[in-house]
């Protein structure tokens, strides 16, 4: 994909610069609208009584669920910060 189009070794790494800076961005702006999903979802759990006893329940199940939501919250401070 990348310079697919390009005539020369000049113009093929330049076409591949230019798609890759554009893969960037767009990587940039993936991450700040999962940055601002996580938030959402943040502020949602902190407004559900007693979350913690309900997920910890083990009749409900929810203990899997949790962990995958703290991995994110985990994986998306340990980059410090999205």
């Amino acid at each position: 994909m990348v310079a697919k189009f390009s005539v020369g070794n000049k113009e093929a790494s330049e076409t591949a610069l230019i798609e890759l800076k554009e893969f960037v961005n767009a990587i940039d702006v993936y991450e700040l609208r999962l940055e601002v999903i996580l938030q959402k979802i943040t502020n949602t759990l902190k407004t559900v009584l007693y979350l913690d006893k309900i997920v910890s329940n083990k009749r409900i199940g929810m203990g899997a669920n949790l962990s995958i939501f703290q991995t994110f919250f985990s994986f998306g401070n340990a980059r410090g910060g999205w």
